[in-house]
C-alpha cells in the first residue's frame, strides 16, 4: 500500500504531491501498508483522497498545537450552527481573534456571529472584514465598538448578506459612519441600535453626527429597535416609516411627543400592520388622557392598523377611559 501511495503521489500535480492523502480499498477498507496486496488475493482497486484539513492540522502546519479553547469553540459551532463568544469564561483576550481565525482558515461558513461584550481588538477587526461576508445574523452589543471601528467595517468592497444586526449599548456617536454601515446591508430585516449616544435627526449642529431616513433606505427593514436613543428629530424617520415595510417599532424611552405620534399615525392609516413598543416614553405616558383623545379621532369601524404597546400602569388606565382600546393596544 505504501508502494501504491508513492505511485499515485508522483503522478498528482506538483502543486498537491506535498498534500496528505488518504489511501484505501474501493469498498471502503484500510489495508496496512506493510501487507503485500497481491497477498490478498483478489483483484483490487485502490483510491487516493487528499484529506480534508481539520483545524488542528492547519494550526500544527503553523509550526504550533492546536489549542483546546479554540477547537471547543469550533466544535460547538459545528453543533449549534452559532459562532457565538459572547459566553467565554476564559478571560483571554487573544481567544476572540483565534478562533475567528480558524474559523476563516477552515472555510467554515458562519452565518450567525456574536460578539456581545467582547473586545474589538484590531485582531479581531481585521478577522471581521472577512468573515462579516458571509455573516447574515450579527449580534455586537456591550462590546465598546466604536466609530472607527465602525467605519473600517463599513469599507468592505461588496454588500454585507446581513439580515439581522445588534449593534446596541456601544460607543457610537457618529451617525454618518452608522448610515454608511447599514448602507452595505441591503438585506437586512431587523436592526436594533438601542441606548446610543446618536442623535436621529437633521437638527443637529454636526452633521456626521446624525442619522437621516431616507424613503429609499432599507427597504427589507421588518423591525427597528431605538429604545433610549436620542430622538431629536422625526420628520425624516416618520416619512421614512410611512413607506410601510416596518412592522415592528420599539421607541421605548424616547422623548417621542403625542404630536409626533399624531402624525406617525396618520402617515401610516393606509399602510399594513404595524406594532409600536412605547413603555417609558415619558411625554406619551405622562398623560393617558390626552392619549386616548387623540388616538379616538382616528378609530372607525374601520380596521385599525397599528397596535401600540405601553407599560402596564399607562395600558390599565387607558382601558378605563374607553370601550375601544382593544382597537389600538396589544393583548
Amino acid at each position: 500500500m505504501a508502494n501504491a501511495e508513492e505511485r499515485m503521489r508522483s503522478e498528482l500535480p506538483q502543486a498537491h504531491q506535498a498534500k496528505s492523502l488518504n489511501v484505501r480499498l474501493g469498498d471502503g477498507r484500510e489495508a496496512d501498508a506493510e501487507i503485500p496486496l497481491v497477498s490478498l488475493g483478489e483483484p483490487l482497486v485502490i483510491v487516493c483522497r487528499l484529506r480534508k484539513p481539520t483545524a488542528e492540522v492547519l494550526y500544527k502546519s503553523r509550526g504550533g498545537a492546536a489549542r483546546e479553547d479554540v477547537m471547543e469553540c469550533l466544535s460547538n459551532f459545528d453543533k449549534t450552527g452559532e459562532l457565538d463568544l459572547s459566553s467565554s469564561e476564559s478571560g483571554d483576550e487573544a481567544l476572540v481573534e483565534l478562533v475567528l481565525n480558524a474559523a476563516i482558515d477552515t472555510k467554515r461558513n458562519v452565518a450567525s456571529l456574536c460578539l456581545d461584550g467582547c473586545d474589538i481588538t484590531d485582531g479581531v477587526l481585521s478577522s471581521l472584514t472577512i468573515i462579516l461576508q458571509n455573516v447574515t445574523k450579527f449580534s455586537c452589543r456591550y462590546a465598546g465598538l466604536n466609530d472607527e471601528q465602525l467605519s473600517t467595517l463599513s469599507k468592505t468592497s461588496l454588500p454585507l448578506n446581513i439580515t439581522s444586526i445588534d449593534l446596541s449599548h456601544n460607543e457610537l456617536t457618529s451617525g454618518f459612519t452608522l448610515s454608511s454601515m447599514l448602507s452595505r446591508c441591503h438585506q437586512v430585516s431587523e436592526l436594533r441600535i438601542c441606548d446610543l449616544d446618536i442623535e436621529m435627526g437633521q437638527e443637529s449642529l454636526d452633521y456626521e453626527a446624525f442619522v437621516y431616513w431616507m424613503s429609499t433606505w432599507l427597504p427589507n427593514l421588518r423591525e427597528l429597535s431605538m429604545v433610549g436613543c436620542q430622538l431629536t428629530e422625526f420628520d425624516s424617520l416618520i416619512e421614512w416609516i410611512s413607506m410601510g415595510c416596518v412592522q415592528r417599532l420599539d421607541l421605548s424611552g424616547t422623548e417621542i411627543t403625542l404630536d409626533h405620534l399624531r402624525t406617525l399615525v396618520e402617515a401610516r392609516m393606509m399602510c399594513p400592520p404595524i406594532v409600536i413598543r412605547l413603555p417609558r416614553a415619558r411625554a406619551i405616558e405622562r398623560d393617558p388622557q390626552a392619549f386616548v383623545d387623540m388616538i379616538l379621532a382616528f378609530v372607525s369601524e374601520r380596521t385599525f392598523p397599528i397596535r401600540f404597546h405601553f407599560s402596564a400602569r399607562f395600558a390599565n388606565a387607558v382601558r378605563t377611559m374607553t370601550a375601544f382600546s382593544s382597537n389600538f393596544l396589544c393583548s
